[in-house]
């Protein structure tokens, strides 16, 4: 199936960078939010995606900044004006939704981004599955938690897997994709398309790992750094220098 609309469910720092990026690249994008507040705390976030994502257009350009691969496609010439353009035209059909079955209502990807927290993603799910048109798939852009915890409660544990991205993702353009027990390898491979038409590079995570790729690398590195400090082997300045 080719997805043409998502639900975000979150609108924290990651949802919101999530959600532009979907609809920069032309997906019919809502964002899911509990309540008026947090559609309060949630626009100021994508008025700030929408910023930085002009300024790292305008240092493309001018060639001050860094190439955002998630902006642009490096295979191609970079056209200024069109990017400026897909900016706006993600930033004013955005939409911002408290009613979860009209949030849903016609979307082909839910991708659940909310605090990591065991409880509250499985009560988002009880409450998601009644009111989800049959057709959707759910992801969870958990860093740490594994997709197994959550199957059963989606309803569909066929259609669930874990989508993770990375923070500034039109920069830090990379997705994991992981996959559960019960998830249709038809699923992973969608998702992996999805991925792609979002400008993300799809990374496969064939097994269930807390931490996936990038924080089962990263956490022992940080560890590594502590240590080194705790052990009273160097100082924290020249570890970071190291």
């Amino acid at each position: 199936m080719s997805y043409k609309t998502v639900c975000v469910a979150g609108g924290g720092v990651l949802g919101s960078q999530i959600a532009f990026q979907a609809a920069y690249c032309g997906f019919d994008v809502t964002i899911w939010l509990r309540s008026e507040g947090s559609i309060g705390r949630t626009q100021p976030k994508i008025d700030h995606v929408r910023e930085e994502y002009i300024a790292a257009i305008e240092g493309m350009a001018d060639g001050t900044g860094e190439w955002c691969a998630g902006i642009a496609d490096s295979t191609q010439p970079f056209d200024k004006e069109a990017a400026l353009a897909a900016v706006e035209r993600a930033y004013a059909t955005l939409k911002l939704e408290l009613d979860l079955a009209k949030a849903v209502a016609d979307a082909d990807l839910v991708i659940e981004s909310m605090a990591e927290d065991t409880q509250a993603k499985i009560d988002f799910y009880k409450k998601l599955a009644p009111v989800l048109p049959q057709k959707t798939v759910i992801v969870t852009n958990s860093s740490t938690l594994l997709p197994s915890t959550f199957a059963k409660y989606t309803g569909r544990p066929e259609k669930y897997l874990s989508l993770h991205f990375a923070n500034s993702i039109w920069k830090n353009n990379m997705t994991e994709v992981m996959a559960q027990d019960q998830t249709d390898k038809r699923y992973f491979d969608e998702l992996v398309d999805f991925a792609n038409d979002i400008r993300m590079l799809a990374l496969p995570v064939n097994k269930e790992k807390n931490g996936y790729l990038l924080n089962s690398m990263l956490v022992p590195w940080l560890l590594s750094g502590l240590d080194l400090y705790v052990s009273g082997v160097s100082d924290p300045k020249s570890i970071d220098l190291a």
